[in-house]
């Protein structure tokens, strides 16, 4: 489940194209605290809400699943990346639900780019859906 699962699911509900369903998902802010009724979210958050739920209740069985293999292991912190990780208050709402820190992960941190080959504003626009490609491309063989 991803950034497309949620466009995919606000253009159903929500009856309209997929590429206005992008542009909304980019555009909706989920609420959080005191102003989080249910009654108060808009229906583009509600749905993001509803798959993130989703995607949050996979995490915590892969994590319980993972713990049961190794009772050393202790989170203390989450690293999210990918497109939706620009989403208002996401880190937020995840960090709330998991009870641990969550960071927006920075797939070219410790990596110089040479400004001369590469038009690095663009790059760093992109970074959040370069995360995978760069850790493919670094890792170890």
């Amino acid at each position: 489940m991803g950034g497309n699962d949620i466009t995919k699911a606000l253009a159903k509900s929500l009856n309209i194209s997929f590429s206005e369903a992008e542009k909304l998902k980019r555009e909706t802010k989920i609420v959080l605290g005191s102003e989080a009724e249910e009654e108060n979210k808009n229906e583009s958050e509600k749905i993001i809400v509803k798959i993130l739920n989703q995607v949050t209740k996979e995490v915590r069985k892969s994590l319980s699943y993972y713990k049961t293999q190794s009772q050393k292991v202790n989170y203390n912190k989450m690293i999210l990346s990918g497109g939706c990780a620009n989403i208002d208050n996401i880190k937020d709402l995840l960090s709330e639900q998991f009870e641990i820190p969550v960071i927006i992960g920075n797939p070219f941190e410790g990596i110089k780019i040479d400004e001369r080959t590469l038009d690095v504003e663009r790059i760093k626009k992109l970074k959040d859906i370069l995360a995978t490609v760069f850790g493919l491309a670094m890792r170890e063989r």
